[in-house]
C-alpha cells in the first residue's frame, strides 16, 4: 500500500455503467498482490452440501482474496415478498467464499422493480458487494433522451388531423425528435464506461470489468447438438470492448450470458475471460423435452493471481454439475463439482481450441492428480471412517461393501449369504453408476467369506451380475470375522471408460 491509503477494489459493469468501490481487508493487496477466483452464471439454488467436490470448489474460491459470480436470478423470501409469485432463487453465496456479484444482466428484472431490489438487499446483507443496478439521486441528464409521449385521446386527434391531410404514413427524418438508435459504438454510453475505468484504476488498487453479453459473432445459438462451435465466438463488440477498457486501466475482464465456455485472451498482460459458463446450473442434460449440450453442463472457476501489479498467472479449475449421473432430482444438482480428470481434460481441451484465434496457450502438462469420493443415494450411507468410493485418475477404488440396505448403515439383508453377497454386489453396482462407471469396467475384485463353504454360494450371487466373457481378475479370502457379524464383504477397482 502507499502510505496510509487504504485498500480498495473497483468493480465496474458495463450495464449503466456502474461503478463501485469496496474496501477490503488490508492485508489482501499487500504490496499490490492479489488474487481473484472468478466463476460464471449462478443458474440454481446454492445449497449447503457435504458432497467433497463441491467442497472443493469452494475451497478454491475461499482461498482467493476476492470470488466473482453472476447472479443470473432473483434472491428473495417468498414469505417477504409481495411482487410475481415465483420460485425463489439464490443461497448463501458468501458462504462458498464469494464476495463480488453481478446483477446486471437480462434477468435482473424478471420479478419487477420490487424483486430488483430485494436482491440487491439480499445481496448486500449476504456479503457481496453488489455493483449492478445501482441506486442514483435522480436522472443522469447526459444519458436522458427526450421522447414526445401523448395519450389516447390527443393520439386520435393527431391521427384525425394526418387524415384530413391523406397521410397515411410519416418518414421520420433527422430534424424529428423520436428515439435514437445507435449503430455501432454509442457517442456517450461508450466514453463513459472508458472513462468509469479511467476513474476506478485511479482511486483503487485494482479494477474488475464485468459484461453480461450471450451473442456471438455469427449469431449463432449454442442449443444445437453437437454445439454449433460458430457460437463460441464472442461477438465482434464485446471483444472492442474487453480490449478497450483494459486498455483504460482494467486487470481482469469478466463476460458472463453464455450457457457454454468461451476463450480466454490475454490483452497487455491483462486476462479477457470471454465466458466462464456456470457456476450453478440446475437444467441438467434434458430440459421439459428437450435435449441439451453436454457443454451447457461445463464449466470452470479460474483463479488470477496478481503480484506486484503484474499478472503471475492463470489456475483453471474445471467444473460439472449433473451430467456425471444426469439426475436432476438430487438436491444437490446444480451445484458445481470438481471435473475429474476424463471430464476434465475435455473441458481444456474445448476452452484451448476456443481460445486459439486470441493466442492464449493452455498448458495442461501441470494438471494436479485431485482424487475425490463418490456419494452414491442408492447404497449404504458410509461410516464417518470412510467413503463408498474414490475416484482418481481415471479409476475407480470402492470400499468394502456388505449385505447392508441402501440407506442404512448396519441393516443386513435376511436370508443366506447368497442374498447378503448379492446385496453387496448391488451396493457396489450403484456406487459405480455415481461414479460414472459400470459393473463391465470391474478390473479388479477382492471377496472376503467367513468360511470357504460358502465359496459356492457366492459365486452363485457374482455369476447373476458378471453374465460377459472378459472377467476380471478376483481374489476370494477366508476371514475370521467381518463387521456387524456378517458372512461375506466385496470391493473392487474400475476404470472410467
Amino acid at each position: 500500500m502507499h502510505g496510509h491509503r487504504r485498500s480498495f477494489i473497483a468493480y465496474a459493469l458495463a450495464m449503466g455503467s456502474s461503478l463501485a468501490t469496496f474496501p477490503i481487508p488490508a492485508h489482501a493487496l499487500s504490496g499490490k498482490s492479489w488474487s481473484l477466483a472468478a466463476s460464471g452464471d449462478n443458474l440454481g439454488n446454492v445449497v449447503v452440501t457435504n458432497d467433497p467436490s463441491t467442497m472443493a470448489v469452494w475451497d478454491i474460491v475461499r482461498a482467493a482474496d476476492f470470488g466473482f459470480f453472476n447472479l443470473g436470478g432473483q434472491i428473495f423470501n417468498l414469505a417477504n415478498y409481495t411482487g410475481y409469485e415465483a420460485s425463489e432463487n439464490g443461497g448463501d453465496n458468501n458462504y462458498g467464499g464469494f464476495n463480488l456479484a453481478s446483477h446486471a444482466n437480462n434477468h435482473a428484472w424478471d420479478f419487477d422493480l420490487e424483486g430488483m431490489e430485494a436482491t440487491h438487499r439480499y445481496l448486500n446483507d449476504a456479503g457481496p458487494g453488489n455493483s449492478s443496478i445501482r441506486p442514483r439521486p435522480g436522472v443522469s441528464a447526459l444519458r436522458a433522451q427526450a421522447v414526445p409521449r401523448v395519450n389516447e385521446t390527443a393520439f386520435e386527434h393527431i391521427k384525425a388531423v394526418a387524415r384530413l391531410q391523406d397521410q397515411t404514413s410519416v418518414t421520420l427524418t433527422e430534424d424529428v425528435t423520436a428515439v435514437t438508435f445507435y449503430i455501432g459504438q454509442h457517442p456517450v454510453f461508450y466514453p463513459n464506461i472508458l472513462a468509469s475505468i479511467r476513474e476506478a484504476k485511479a482511486n483503487s488498487d485494482a479494477a474488475i470489468f464485468s459484461l453480461h453479453a450471450h451473442k456471438s459473432d455469427s449469431g449463432a445459438y449454442d442449443s444445437d447438438i453437437p454445439m454449433n462451435w460458430d457460437a463460441t465466438v464472442p461477438a465482434s463488440y464485446t471483444q472492442n470492448i474487453s480490449r478497450a477498457v483494459i486498455d483504460a486501466g482494467a486487470d481482469v475482464v469478466l463476460v458472463h450470458g453464455p450457457h457454454h465456455l468461451r476463450g480466454i485472451e490475454i490483452h497487455n498482460g491483462r486476462p479477457i475471460f470471454y465466458s466462464l459458463s456456470s457456476l450453478t446450473y440446475n437444467l441438467g442434460l434434458n430440459f421439459r423435452g428437450f435435449n441439451l449440450p453436454l457443454e451447457w453442463d461445463d464449466g470452470m472457476i479460474a483463479t488470477v493471481h496478481f503480484e506486484d501489479d503484474a499478472l503471475a498467472g492463470v489456475m483453471l479449475h474445471p467444473i460439472v454439475h449433473s451430467q456425471l449421473q444426469n439426475d436432476t432430482s438430487l438436491p444437490d444438482k446444480m451445484m458445481p463439482k470438481l471435473a475429474p480428470r476424463p471430464e476434465a481434460i475435455r473441458i481444456l481441451g474445448h476452452l484451448q481450441r476456443a481460445s486459439e484465434p486470441f493466442g492464449t496457450v493452455i498448458d495442461t502438462t501441470t494438471m494436479t492428480t485431485t482424487h475425490e469420493a463418490v456419494s452414491a443415494k442408492d447404497a449404504p450411507i458410509p461410516l464417518p471412517q470412510f467413503s463408498q468410493a474414490i475416484r482418481h485418475e481415471g479409476k475407480v477404488y470402492v470400499s468394502g461393501n456388505i449385505g447392508i440396505l441402501p440407506g442404512t448403515q448396519s441393516q443386513l439383508v435376511e436370508g443366506t449369504v447368497k442374498e447378503r453377497a448379492t446385496q453387496a454386489i448391488r451396493n457396489i453396482k450403484a456406487v459405480l453408476e455415481a461414479a460414472g462407471t459400470t459393473l463391465e469396467h470391474v478390473i479388479k475384485m477382492n471377496i472376503y467369506i467367513t468360511t470357504m463353504a460358502n465359496f459356492a454360494l457366492v459365486n452363485e450371487a457374482y455369476d447373476q451380475f458378471f453374465t460377459w466373457d472378459l472377467k476380471p481378475a478376483r481374489t476370494c479370502v477366508a476371514v475370521h470375522e467381518l463387521p456387524f457379524g456378517t458372512d461375506v464383504e466385496i470391493e473392487c477397482i474400475a476404470y472410467i471408460p
